[in-house]
């Protein structure tokens, strides 16, 4: 037998009635249920009917009672706590949105009977009972996750609607949310220290991917933006195993997401995972526009605008999150080999670490496992039992800073950290805005993992945390410093010596009459222009450059001649010259030899 009480909120109201299976006719003892609106009444076995005026009974539903309201802080958002028991004899909560309940209704009524609630009457007399109640106002409703300012201070909403407040809050707070709710702990933490966060000590990748997920909290307490980390190697280097060991911060590492996700599905998940770390595996290598918006729309911790039918605009979703991820090349590469110009934005978003450059891939320590596969198999089965304990763990320990003592400690670490990691780069030049960017996320999983470790959430030594992140943020840097910054720079010296040995063997000169062949040809030449395939030009000038981008900087220095009926810098030739009318570029001659002139003399 099951009564409403079971559930557990506080404080717990009057019991309603309950009664066994199929135990389902009247005692003529009817029970009162706290709150039940005029005209109403409970049977003995807790089923609702209503009674007209000339006692006649209709029946309602089964056990239920509309507990109490809430409303958020702001008071935009106001929620009906329902309370019922389903045919089974199970107890339920529902939190509804107060404008479901006023507005068309269906379905609420939908969710009550899929939850197992039975309804007798048709749904607008469900709906009437639903909105005759008139219940007290008891706790506060929020629709976010993660850190939530509410009137007796800030709390936490974790993913599984479990809140974590500090210890003096005497009203609840509640989640509003549709999506499935997914286990969130298992095993135990020390389990977790002993068998997952012990072995990465001497692992600097998994440490930094564990220190990463912890720092999600620490983002909005530091003024931080979102942040995130593209894990990057050959396939079975160990990657996912590291980015498991992140995910059993928070959540179950076997419900580890791959990128495969639409605009609105990241835009959700990144939502759900506000404050705390948005972990997803195996970037793919198809569509690198796809992949920048999605990047873009993950790292700018916002939704995008969406309008209502009434014509107004809808509440945007915000967030701040850690971004992990892994992929098998670096995000330049994936947009280099497609062609396509990578905007800086995106390496800012999501910073490339190479991944595989230990002594056992990912792993430079492997214990007394006979090999990095098995290591990384007991890895993987150790976060899957023991998870979602650090995370929680951890925000308690932020739940007992003082408000303004406790953010001035954390900002004088994570700028102790900050020039710590600085040093270790050996900069000798000015850092760039983006670099700072990302050194600053870099610098809050170093924090986290000196808090984690001072709170004993890890065991880590002060001197394996260095290590590991000044390791993991040099490799960072070291391959950003790789990357050509500017290579529209030296793009007109390659075309200047291209066509200087090339001119007169591979293009057709058409003022000698000879005529254009493009299976031996790269392209045709008068006194005044020359023009050259877009083939040709990428693969003799540009390089791993994208075309679009090596076409523009010729423009720019004035070497392209625009088409002049659209002014783009591509044209097709003539049926007569081509008939193909294979896409070319226009070279300016006259301004060609001027800077080999130019780059002669100097």
């Amino acid at each position: 037998m099951a009564n409403l009480e079971d559930l557990g909120i506080f404080p717990p109201p009057d019991d309603l009635p309950t009664c066994q299976p199929n135990d389902r006719t009247d005692q003529g003892n009817p029970y009162s249920i706290p709150g039940l609106p005029p005209g109403y009444r409970a049977q003995a076995w807790g089923g609702i009917v209503k009674v007209d005026k000339k006692g006649r009974e209709e029946m309602i539903c089964g056990p239920l009672q509309v507990a109490s309201y809430q409303r958020s802080r702001t008071g935009a958002l106001t929620t009906y706590l329902i309370r019922y028991i389903d045919r089974d004899c199970l107890p339920h909560t529902l939190l509804i949105k107060a404008s479901d309940i006023h507005n068309a209704g269906a379905g609420v009524c939908t969710r009550l009977v899929d939850g197992g609630l039975e309804i007798f009457c048709p749904v607008p007399k469900m709906l009437a009972f639903l909105r005759a109640w008139r219940p007290n106002r008891h706790g506060e409703i929020t629709d976010e996750f993660g850190w939530v300012d509410t009137v007796s201070g800030p709390c936490f909403a974790l993913s599984d609607k479990t809140v974590l407040a500090p210890a003096h809050r005497k009203e609840p707070l509640y989640i509003l949310g549709d999506h499935q709710v997914e286990p969130r702990a298992s095993g135990e933490l020390a389990a977790w220290k002993e068998l997952v966060a012990q072995p990465s000590e001497h692992n600097p990748l998994m440490l930094f991917a564990i220190s990463a997920a912890l720092a999600g909290p620490l983002l909005g307490m530091l003024g931080l933006s979102s942040g995130g980390f593209n894990l990057h190697g050959r396939s079975s280097s160990g990657k996912t195993t590291a980015l498991m060991a992140a995910m059993s911060v928070w959540n179950d590492p076997a419900l580890l997401p791959r990128w495969h996700a639409s605009p609105a599905g990241m835009e959700l998940y990144a939502a759900r995972s506000r404050d705390t770390s948005l972990i997803l595996d195996d970037i793919p290598c198809g569509d690198p526009r796809a992949l920048s918006e999605l990047v873009y729309l993950a790292g700018n911790g916002a939704g995008k605008l969406r309008g209502n039918s009434n014509m107004s605009l809808r509440a945007v979703k915000h967030w701040r999150t850690v971004t992990l991820t892994t992929s098998e090349h670096a995000l330049t590469d994936i947009f280099a080999r497609r062609g396509e110009d990578i905007h800086e934005g995106v390496t800012v978003r999501l910073a490339d670490i190479p991944a595989g450059v230990w002594r056992h891939g990912a792993f430079q320590e492997i214990g007394a496992s006979a090999s990095a596969n098995d290591f990384s198999v007991a890895m993987k089965s150790a976060a899957q039992q023991h998870f979602g304990h650090a995370g929680p763990t951890f925000v308690r320990t932020l739940l007992k800073l003082r408000p303004v003592s406790g953010k001035n400690h954390l900002a004088k670490l994570h700028l102790h950290a900050r020039e710590d990691l600085k040093k270790a780069l050996q900069v000798t030049r000015t850092l760039e805005g983006p670099e700072l960017r990302v050194l600053d996320q870099l610098a809050a999983a170093y924090t986290a993992a000196l808090l984690a470790d001072r709170r004993a959430i890890v065991s880590w030594s002060r001197q394996s945390i260095q290590t590991a992140m000044r390791e993991v943020a040099t490799l960072w840097f070291e391959a950003r410093c790789a990357i050509p910054k500017d290579r529209e720079t030296d793009i007109v010296d390659r075309l200047i010596a291209f066509l200087s040995d090339s001119l007169e063997t591979c293009f057709a000169n058409l003022d000698r009459g000879e005529t254009v062949d493009l299976a031996r040809h790269d392209g045709w030449h008068t006194e005044g222009w020359i023009e050259i395939t877009t083939d040709c030009l990428k693969r003799e000038v540009c390089g791993r450059l994208p075309l679009a981008r090596g076409a523009r900087a010729l423009a720019a220095a004035g070497l392209i001649i625009p088409d002049g009926s659209a002014r783009s810098l591509q044209r097709r030739p003539s049926a007569r010259l081509v008939p193909t009318r294979k896409r070319v570029y226009r070279i300016n001659r006259a301004r060609l030899d001027l800077h080999a002139r130019t780059n002669t003399r100097e």
